[in-house]
């Protein structure tokens, strides 16, 4: 029996971990240099409206409203509608 439930255990594990996804932001994954980032989002149709430090602001339509985004070195992104 402690076979068994170490082997589910096991089992549900590695299904957990197969399953898990990288983030990501209108199809952008949210790894490598943040420089590589802001190039995606400019691809996308984002326009970078100030830098400073290691912030980026981006402002864009997102789901049809206008957004406006905060992008970060450690990749958290900030955002809110206008």
């Amino acid at each position: 029996m402690k076979k068994l439930l170490i082997t589910l255990a096991m089992l549900f594990a590695v299904i957990n971990i197969m399953a898990q996804e990288h983030l990501s932001f209108k199809g952008i994954p949210i790894e490598g240099s943040m420089t590589s980032f802001c190039q995606k989002l400019k691809a996308k149709g984002f326009t970078s409206i100030g830098r400073d430090n290691n912030i980026t602001l981006f402002t864009g339509d997102f789901t049809g409203r206008k957004l406006k985004q905060q992008t970060m070195e450690k990749r958290f992104c900030c955002s809110r509608f206008l």
